[in-house]
This record gives C-alpha cells, sequence and structure tokens, in this order.
C-alpha cells in the first residue's frame, strides 16, 4: 500500500514539474498559407545538429489535411533535411479546424539561430 502511494507520489511530482525549455530551442517563425485556420500549432524544436553547424533557413512543407484537421501526409517543397525532420515532427502534431473534405495546405517555418 505504502509502495503504491509513493509511486503515485511520484508520477504527480513528474506532472507538475515543468522542465525548462529556451525558447531560442523552437523555430521562431511559422506561417500558413491555405484555406483553414490552425487551431493547435506546435513549434518546431530547432535541432541540436543545425544548432551546432549554425544552420538557420527555411523549411517549406504542403501538408495534406483531413476533413477533421489532423494531417495526413507531407510533401518537402524546400528546406535542409536536418530541419525539414524537425519540422515535419511539430506539423504531425498540430490541426486544423474540420472541414467537409480534405485540403492542402502551405506551411513555412523559419529556423534562425539568432532570433529569441
Amino acid at each position: 500500500m505504502l509502495k503504491r502511494l509513493w509511486v503515485q507520489l511520484w508520477f504527480l511530482v513528474l506532472m507538475v514539474i515543468q522542465i525548462p525549455i529556451p525558447i531560442s530551442c523552437f523555430a521562431q517563425q511559422i506561417h500558413t498559407a491555405g484555406k483553414r485556420k490552425l487551431i493547435i500549432e506546435i513549434r518546431p524544436v530547432y535541432p541540436t545538429l543545425a544548432r551546432k553547424v549554425n544552420l538557420t533557413g527555411m523549411v517549406r512543407l504542403r501538408v495534406t489535411v483531413s476533413a477533421a484537421g489532423y494531417p495526413v501526409n507531407t510533401e518537402q517543397l524546400g528546406g535542409s533535411p536536418v530541419l525539414v525532420k524537425a519540422a515535419t515532427d511539430a506539423i504531425f502534431k498540430a490541426k486544423w479546424e474540420p472541414t467537409s473534405n480534405e485540403t492542402k495546405e502551405l506551411i513555412q517555418i523559419r529556423f534562425d539561430a539568432d532570433q529569441k
């Protein structure tokens, strides 16, 4: 009984504690050009490798969004593969407003190590 209580307490502590992540670890600008409103926007984490080599740039993606508003597929239109991976991972956690049919949305994400 005591062991179970102790485990539950640890889970509670882990849920309450938020590890601070510096804002500079995220992409600074996300621009969407499409028909649907982005409801949940997830900012991509700036990859460690990109930060070490001072890799910056723009990632352009065409995202196929289901009628329910969830990303189904992405197509790379431009950008470094290292940055595209981070952008794609974040896009699959995003959500758009629901509509009656599937749409294609254009997303541009700028990664710039110097911006805060």
